[in-house]
């Protein structure tokens, strides 16, 4: 995957879709970093006035508006391909910094040039922990997909610095080193929504990268905020697609 040359240290990737009741915590989080960061938002045709707040509240960010609902995957690789840091931060606009998250993350990742995907800690907004890593699918998968906790989850002390997982990373802060995405490629434009993140980590490990988990950088998820909005109940439907299409491609 072609990229632009390297002008900063971080290009921050957000996909809105109807987001106006999140993007401006999260816009006000991410610009409290001493970063030297650039914002790009790639907007999947809001109608609720995402775009006129960013170019009115936030016109530091780069705006792109892609004209319809392109999906995850589709609408992330056009912000990645006009991106110009040494690393790429894939961010849902649902989620708020807390501290100095990205530059802990980022300082991690320049001293594990074998990690090609790095996320952090993410928590609720009462602080409790999420899951951010988990085992690849396997069959067995299907069958335990609805079973909150299913597999088997590293225990890493939340203190600790970089650390290699096995499995993939939730796609809410996903932060990816522009040689490992240069060689191994963008998010696969096949699945909409959903299982991205999965077969992207999948994919990184098949060429050689590592997959790192970060617990001492901590940043607030809502989460499936977009999601529920765009599919209700039809949500784990999606999911149960994006396992499906990863089981069947690998």
């Amino acid at each position: 995957m072609h990229l632009q040359k390297p002008l900063c240290d971080l290009s921050i990737i957000i996909v809105t879709w109807n987001s106006l009741g999140e993007i401006g915590a999260c816009l006000r989080s991410i610009f409290e970093s001493k970063v030297n960061l650039e914002v790009i938002i790639v907007d999947n045709n809001s109608t609720d006035g995402t775009v006129d707040f960013v170019k009115k509240e936030w016109p530091q960010c780069k705006l792109i508006e892609a004209g319809g609902n392109l999906g995850f995957a589709r609408a992330n690789n056009i912000g990645i391909r006009v991106a110009q840091g040494r690393y790429i931060l894939l961010l849902n606009p649902d989620t708020v910094i807390l501290g100095d998250a990205i530059g802990i993350v980022l300082d991690e990742m320049d001293h594990h040039p074998r990690i090609g995907i790095a996320g952090c800690t993410l928590v609720d907004a009462k602080g409790n922990v999420q899951r951010s890593n988990f085992p690849f699918p396997t069959p067995a998968y299907d069958l335990h997909l609805l079973l909150p906790g299913f597999g088997d989850h590293e225990s890493i002390p939340q203190d600790s610095g970089l650390t290699e997982v096995r499995g993939f990373l939730i796609g809410a802060f996903l932060m990816v080193r522009r040689e490992a995405l240069e060689e191994v490629g963008g998010l696969d434009e096949q699945i909409f929504m959903y299982g991205e993140d999965v077969e992207w980590c999948y994919r990184m490990t098949r060429h050689g990268w590592g997959i790192g988990y970060c617990p001492r950088a901590r940043v607030v998820h809502i989460g499936n905020v977009s999601g529920q909005k765009a599919f209700g109940a039809k949500r784990l439907e999606m999911v149960y697609r994006g396992i499906t299409y990863f089981q069947r491609k690998y």
